[in-house]
């Protein structure tokens, strides 16, 4: 098993991005009363699908070669790959530089305390890198006169964090796997038809 990173570039380049949350949820109805119980359990991960760029059928042949290097089934990828979320690189919010965790964040965490510098912010949706995952930003928050932010966030984290953990702000990479086999048109003229690849993030 390989991780394989998104080049980034042409001809990998996205007309259009879809992402959503999949929390990690059990739900239960009753036959007589029509209650519903619904119960969350550690395993929330994200999803996306990219819609890749038409271009000529040079570029359609990178792009084949490249998800082949995948070993892309009918069902998932054998091997991963490390994306960001492409309409989202870096953060909205004004933080910068080489951000820091503050004070160690329990696995199941939902918030984490931030080392940074006083007065930026993250804002809701904007997506932030710790050493086991990405998470992505569920309130606005700022930080306090000591430089630290205090961000909620989701997924829980996977795993703990320790005091001096790095923080990435540029293209957070998420992990995942090609779910279902992308077919490649090779059209009259020259010319490869947008392809749209479908991603669900995995922990390993």
């Amino acid at each position: 098993m390989s991780t394989i990173v998104w080049p980034g570039a042409a001809p990998f380049m996205a007309a259009k991005w879809e992402s959503g949350y999949d929390a990690n949820v059990f739900a239960s109805q009753s036959p007589l009363s029509g209650d519903v119980q619904t119960v969350s359990v550690p395993g929330d991960r994200f999803r996306a699908r990219v819609t890749i760029t038409a271009g000529t059928h040079a570029e359609r042949a990178q792009l084949e070669g490249f998800f082949a290097s995948l070993r892309v089934s009918q069902s998932f990828s054998a091997n991963r790959l490390q994306i960001w979320h492409l309409a989202r690189p870096t953060p909205r919010g004004t933080i910068s530089g080489s951000p820091t965790v503050q004070a160690v964040a329990a696995q199941l965490a939902t918030s984490v305390a931030i080392s940074t510098s006083v007065g930026v912010t993250l804002l809701r949706g904007d997506m932030i890198g710790f050493p086991s995952q990405t998470c992505i930003v569920t309130a606005d928050a700022t930080a306090n006169g000591s430089g630290v932010i205090t961000v909620s966030i989701a997924a829980p984290l996977r795993s703990a964090l320790a005091i001096g953990d790095a923080v990435t702000l540029t293209q957070p990479k998420m992990l995942m796997l090609v779910a279902g086999m992308p077919m490649w048109s090779y059209s009259p003229g020259g010319v490869g038809e947008q392809v749209t690849v479908d991603l669900m993030e995995v922990f390993a």
